[in-house]
């Protein structure tokens, strides 16, 4: 799931097409996610509480069904991330990105937060 905020689904979008895979009896599960914010409008700050948002979002979807095994990301730190390259990440808009939990000094980010919240009920 590499979200692209320009083209973003709902967060009841993405659970219901999750219920519809679940109810063919499969299990599913959110792969490869990275969040990249370059393209969202406002201060680094902004986009940041606006990735913890849809974060948030997408791992509470996924713990709302009972067929959903996990989410993994497509990585754990911006510093390592194929968005970082600007060959890649061209791709998603304007750079930077920052489209992974952990800054590039290995720090949280509002991003890590959101998915403790929902991974707690939150």
């Amino acid at each position: 799931m590499h979200v692209d905020p320009r083209h973003w689904p709902t967060a009841a979008d993405i659970q219901s097409n999750l219920e519809r895979f679940a109810a063919l009896g499969l299990l599913v599960e959110i792969t490869e996610m990275d969040v990249p914010v370059g393209e969202i409008a406002g201060t680094t700050e902004e986009k940041l509480a606006a990735q913890k948002v849809m974060t948030h979002d997408i791992v509470k979807a996924c713990m709302a069904i009972d067929r959903c095994s996990g989410v993994t990301f497509w990585g754990l730190t911006d510093k390592h991330s194929w968005l970082a390259s600007p060959e890649w990440g061209r791709l998603r808009g304007r750079l930077p990105h920052h489209p992974l939990p952990l800054d590039g000094n290995y720090r949280p980010k509002p991003m890590y937060e959101g998915i403790v919240d929902a991974l707690n009920g939150r």
